[in-house]
């Protein structure tokens, strides 16, 4: 039985995303999604943005933080995480 739009829901879509982008869903699944995403505008976009970020930060090269930024991000972090 094929899938419907209905079958999946937006919030499944940004559960998923990544195993999306990935190739890593099973062919029902992903025929799922890709049937959600041709009647869904705003979850189309949402997985174009996010490939998009993922190819774009795929050609940042390493740069230097600016002097104690790295240790003010790296404790924000520990605080964060303590919480």
């Amino acid at each position: 039985m094929k899938p419907f739009p209905e079958d999946i829901a937006c919030r499944d879509v940004v559960e998923h995303v990544s195993d999306y982008l990935e190739d890593a869903l099973d062919p029902e699944l992903r025929e799922a999604l890709e049937l959600h995403l041709a009647f869904c505008d705003p979850c189309d976009r949402y997985v174009e943005q996010v490939r998009t970020g993922i190819r774009l930060t795929g050609r940042l090269g390493e740069t230097s933080l600016p002097a104690g930024l790295e240790a003010k991000l790296l404790e924000a972090l520990r605080e964060g995480r303590e919480r």
